[in-house]
């Protein structure tokens, strides 16, 4: 072994350690935030998730500093703690790992976040993808060729989004929904991420034969826990989820349709692209989308990839 290599091992070995030494000061993500003034309608737990959701404090930012240097990826997307290479197996063994309703997120965050109820209105970028015509389709196959064919959707839709660093909200029946937050990208401002995301989204599916309508929208959201007592989860909500979530459902097959706001905050240069009026189902007026188009294929080439053929 090379000189150099051995250098390698030993700075993320000294990395990790270090990590795993924060980690053990700073194990609850939620209680070392300090939150900022709070308001007469702010809980200390909104507060908290105000700040963890803005980008965190000194000690927040220096333990998430310190898991992004240790490989590799995919990282929880709150504490940045690594899932793959050394660095995944070493917080394994402490019992750090995926959780398995959200990959996105380590089991600990997820932990805290329910015994920290709470959230704040954030500025966010949603992405809601389904796949068209399903119920059309599963006449056309079995219910395990189905099952099949919604397997290799929620697997090429977990790859393209963990790959851009979204927060995969949840699957849904033939849906994915997606959240991407400011703090996550601090070149790249985070509808553009979400736009980018949705064309590879739409060109990886195709490619598997798969009729995805996908909306992209930018807004505010109330982003935390819902729920009660016995169950609670994680997500977002409000009139701008309600809208990307209507923006998916209008879609066509192979198609995008991306909101005025989302394409504004992306920066896009304005090249011609299809705009269209739509109207959304309980939205009292129309909205002004941009329609970005993919490859379409034949519908039987789906049955066929779902039975093997």
């Amino acid at each position: 072994m090379s000189r150099s290599l051995t250098n390698s091992d030993n700075l993320d070995k000294g990395l990790l350690l270090q990590s795993l030494a924060l980690h053990s000061l700073f194990a609850d993500p939620l209680s070392i935030i300090s939150p900022p003034r709070q308001t007469s309608t702010m809980t200390d737990n909104d507060q908290k998730w105000a700040t963890l959701l803005l980008g965190g404090n000194h000690g927040a930012r220096l333990e998430t500093s310190f898991n992004r240097l240790i490989p590799s990826n995919p990282r929880c997307k709150l504490c940045a703690v690594p899932f793959g290479g050394l660095g995944g197996t070493i917080f394994g063994l402490f019992g750090r790992h995926p959780w398995k309703k959200n990959p996105t997120l380590c089991n600990v965050c997820q932990i805290y976040a329910e015994k920290h109820p709470g959230g704040a209105e954030v500025e966010i970028a949603l992405l809601f993808a389904d796949v068209r015509g399903s119920t059309s389709l599963a006449e056309t196959m079995t219910p395990t060729a189905f099952k099949r064919m919604l397997d290799t959707f929620y697997a090429t839709a977990s790859d393209v989004l963990i790959g851009h660093h979204a927060w995969i909200d949840k699957f849904v029946g033939d849906e994915v929904v997606a959240f991407f937050f400011p703090n996550g990208f601090p070149k790249r401002h985070h509808a553009e991420v979400a736009l980018t995301a949705a064309r590879d989204l739409l060109r990886v599916t195709g490619g598997e034969g798969l009729p995805i309508g996908i909306g992209v929208h930018a807004g505010r959201a109330y982003v935390g826990t819902v729920g009660g007592d016995h169950v609670s989860d994680v997500t977002a909500v409000g009139d701008d989820v309600n809208i990307a979530a209507r923006l998916a459902a209008a879609a066509e097959a192979h198609t995008i349709f991306v909101s005025e706001s989302a394409w504004s905050a992306a920066g896009v240069s304005d090249d011609g692209t299809e705009s269209r009026e739509v109207e959304l189902k309980g939205k009292s007026a129309r909205l002004k989308v941009r329609v970005l188009k993919g490859e379409a294929y034949p519908t039987e080439l789906v049955s066929q990839r779902a039975v093997g053929v």
